[in-house]
């Protein structure tokens, strides 16, 4: 939590305007990407509005855009949901999503409810039991 805060601390650019605040979240998301990544954070992937870093088991989700922030916050159907804790950052507000990274490698037939996630992606968690990575 130390260096979220130091993160959190370096960024010192408060938003101007709400026209500005795409960019300002873009910027941000940015700034924390890079950080995460000199950590040994790895990127594994993004989508419109998420970007996903990993280290060792753990996923960070850093929001790309307001619909990214929305995300971070949704809750799926807690049954099928990994381990997971949203962090904010106190200075900025802005949501960190961190997960248990889930094998996505699955190869027999999915079952039905997962039919009712985007893209039905999931994986496995340690104990080898079928959850949702994106929601």
């Amino acid at each position: 939590m130390g260096r979220l805060l130091k993160l959190d601390q370096s960024i010192d650019q408060p938003v101007q305007s709400t026209q500005d605040f795409d960019q300002w979240i873009i910027d941000r998301c940015q700034q924390i990407k890079k950080q995460f990544e000199e950590w040994k954070w790895v990127y594994i992937g993004e989508g419109n509005n998420r970007i996903a870093l990993k280290y060792r088991n753990i996923v960070v989700k850093i929001p790309k855009n307001p619909n990214g922030i929305d995300d971070n916050y949704s809750k799926p159907c807690m049954k099928y949901a990994p381990k997971s804790k949203i962090i904010e950052l106190p200075k900025t507000g802005i949501p960190l999503l961190f997960m248990e990274y889930l094998n996505p490698n699955v190869k027999e037939k999915l079952p039905q409810w997962t039919l009712s996630y985007d893209c039905q992606q999931v994986g496995y968690d340690r104990k080898g039991n079928l959850k949702l990575y994106d929601w």
